[in-house]
């Protein structure tokens, strides 16, 4: 039955991402026609559709692995979008094996945060609202990753970023979530300017090489046919790189880009999971991974990827041990692990980078919703320290909690174990002296980790309160708990994906990683090569054992550590008071982003403003003086000269008609009278010159 929807897999494949669509387009129907804000038929159709184009996601991964390596990439092309004589794009989608593992990554575990959605939005007054933009943000996001080009992975970008604001301000009738939302939007447009000068930038540089093209295959054809020539920095494929890295580390929150990191919170719990690991996990390392045939030739930018990662796994494992939040813990493990990514994106280690993002896709989001039913159970309390004693109360949740936990510090035979021995062991070989900094960042996070589920689940609760409201909880919902189970049992089982061949050598299984050679035909550059045949035994095994050492070390000290915590004893030790306060404010990192770009950049919005309102206005309104003042004058030069002058001169001939007039009155008399007088005139004027010009 499978077989005909294998065969057609280039036309069913649209619909992917078109059905999350669908649904968002349904639920927008209900908000328009249904007046009850709780309609059932919001969570079933999405997740019906969602779970359908998952079915169709794993069906085109049977059938694409079904394939010779040669075949396994697919360009679908559905229409031209924009054709210039110089410019080429199509609505296309690119699937290969690695649009295909993350496919599966988003339809899946996001129909399971749907599923969770149902408990904890069920009271909500925007329950249909909120389907209908986790739709749009999930069809968004299938989009980005499905792309054959880079035009239409920034529309998905975008979109991602304008539901992500939605999200965030979902209770908009509470101004703070607003300001959170908008500040989250701000930083993605400023992660903007970087994607679009990347883009721009290598339009540029192939049209000076050759024929320019936005499409993925065609780039990575086009650096291969000119590899040979790129010796060197490059400066414009170095600027290149340096954009769309500043664009994804900006939106996953690593050093120097600690902006923002909580504004996701202020989203339904939900939307918080999806926007976390989905919307910025998966996009980022997305981007990066896509466009490694352009990164392999940026040595330096490598390396400086290197330092980026590992000081981030460092400093957020670091930050997370001064924080009592539960969910804020969790985001800085989040940020910690995506170091790990990123260190191994600058090891040219393409294929453990994909691994571990699947690793940390899974344990995290069992994570985030494990802490989504502990909240539930306590009653929305998010303090660790007025918690405790959970395993008690609800051992069906501590057990799947300490899985993911032990996945996420990477202990064996745990998922996050065999992806983390990979990244340590290309960091020993390339970057040795920052092999140190990456135990350290080991030992912290299985540090936090153990305090976290020491002060959870441990001992006894904190408060009075809590103990009576616990020891009178009834079963929790198979809603929450099923996603939960779910992701907690992939934490344990799905490691042996990336089984190292050194550690698979030692049970007769000689062969590469599966995930290697299903991502082979993806990161073939002969840079993203791991090794040529197994890494020798006992360094891998050695550095695995190391490891784990620090691990387990980790974990002892913090159990006995934060016991004392639990038996009331103090937990203070000098200088503690003001450590916590510096790592509470993430090392100041936002202060000084504040201090180095949000003062500067509010000083110039208040220069400008003042020569708006200064400069400018004071020139403007001398110059409207000036000019009515001349308009005065013309007005009056108008009224008062050239019209007085016309009527006066009016008025003196008026008068001299009028005396005139006079004269023409019909009497002989006074005619001879005049005509007398001016005889008299003349001749006296005659004597008179006669008189004056002889004598």
């Amino acid at each position: 039955m499978l077989l005909p929807l294998l065969e057609n897999i280039s036309i069913v494949i649209w619909w992917v991402p078109f059905l999350p669509l669908l649904a968002a387009f349904v639920n927008a129907l209900i908000i328009m026609f249904s007046r009850s804000t709780y309609q059932p038929w919001a969570h079933r159709i999405s997740i019906s559709f969602l779970t359908l184009s998952f079915f169709i996601t794993l069906c085109a991964f049977f059938y694409i692995q079904g394939l010779p390596p040669d075949e396994q990439e697919r360009i679908i092309t559905f229409s031209s979008w924009l054709s210039l004589p110089f410019l080429s794009v199509d609505w296309a989608f690119l699937i290969d094996s690695f649009s295909l593992i993350l496919m599966l990554l988003i339809t899946g575990f996001s129909c399971l945060i749907l599923i969770y959605s149902i408990e904890t939005m069920r009271h909500d007054p925007r329950y249909v609202r909120f389907f209908f933009i986790t739709n749009l943000t999930i069809s968004f996001l299938l989009i980005t990753v499905m792309a054959d080009n880079l035009l239409l992975t920034f529309l998905g970008w975008e979109g991602l970023a304008l539901c992500s604001f939605f999200l965030i301000g979902h209770w908009h009738g509470e101004s703070f979530r607003m300001e959170k939302g908008r500040h989250y939007f701000i930083i993605h447009r400023i992660s903007d300017i970087g994607f679009i000068l990347g883009i721009l930038g290598i339009f540029i540089f192939l049209k000076d090489r050759g024929s320019p093209t936005l499409d993925f295959v065609l780039i990575h054809d086009q650096m291969a046919s000119i590899a040979h020539t790129l010796r060197g920095t490059i400066p414009l494929l170095s600027l290149v790189g340096l954009f769309f890295l500043s664009s994804t580390l900006l939106k996953v929150g690593q050093i120097p880009f600690f902006v923002g990191l909580y504004h996701p919170h202020h989203a339904p719990f939900p939307a918080t999971i999806l926007i976390q690991i989905m919307a910025s996990l998966i996009t980022t390392s997305y981007l990066i991974l896509r466009l490694h045939f352009v990164f392999s030739h940026l040595v330096i930018l490598l390396k400086i990827l290197i330092v980026i990662g590992l000081l981030t796994a460092f400093l957020a494992a670091l930050i997370s041990l001064a924080h009592n939040d539960l969910v804020k813990i969790l985001s800085l493990l989040n940020i910690s692990q995506a170091g790990f990514i990123v260190t191994s994106l600058g090891l040219s280690a393409y294929w453990i980078a994909s691994l571990h993002l699947i690793f940390q896709v899974i344990f995290m989001t069992g994570l985030f919703l494990g802490s989504g039913v502990i909240l539930h159970v306590m009653n929305g309390e998010h303090d660790i320290c007025q918690m405790g004693g959970l395993k008690k109360y609800v051992p069906h949740l501590y057990w799947p909690f300490l899985l993911c936990l032990l996945a996420l510090i990477g202990l064996f035979p745990f998922s996050g174990f065999f992806s983390q021995s990979l990244i340590f062991y290309e960091t020993f070989e390339k970057a040795f002296p920052l092999w140190f900094i990456g135990l350290l960042a080991l030992f912290l996070t299985s540090l936090s980790a153990s305090r976290l589920l020491t002060f959870v689940f441990l001992g006894k609760p904190q408060t009075k309160s809590n103990e009576m409201h616990l020891s009178y909880l009834s079963s929790l919902p198979l809603s929450l708990m099923i996603p939960f189970f779910i992701s907690s049992i992939l934490a344990v089982g799905i490691g042996m994906i990336g089984l190292p061949q050194a550690l698979g050598s030692l049970a007769g299984w000689y062969d590469p990683p599966f995930i290697q050679q299903w991502l082979a035909p993806v990161f073939e550059s002969p840079l993203t090569q791991i090794h040529e045949g197994p890494a020798p035994s006992f360094k891998i095994l050695g550095l695995s054992a190391v490891s784990l050492v620090m691990i387990l070390s980790g974990c002892c000290v913090g159990y006995f550590w934060f016991q004392r915590f639990q038996k009331g004893l103090p937990l203070q030790f000098p200088g503690q008071q003001r450590i916590t306060k510096i790592l509470n404010r993430e090392l100041y990192l936002e202060t000084i982003y504040h201090i180095m770009i949000v003062i500067p950049l509010l000083g110039l919005k208040n220069a400008i403003f003042f020569i708006d309102r200064v400069v400018i206005n004071l020139i403007i309104h001398f110059l409207v003086q000036t000019f009515q003042g001349i308009a005065r004058l013309c007005r009056f030069c108008d009224l008062r000269l050239i019209d007085g002058s016309l009527r006066g001169f009016s008025r003196l001939i008026l008068l001299s008609g009028q005396k005139i007039q006079l004269l023409q009155n019909g009497s002989i008399q006074n005619y001879s009278a005049i005509i007398f007088a001016g005889t008299l005139f003349l001749i006296f004027g005659g004597v008179l010159y006669y008189l004056l010009t002889v004598y």
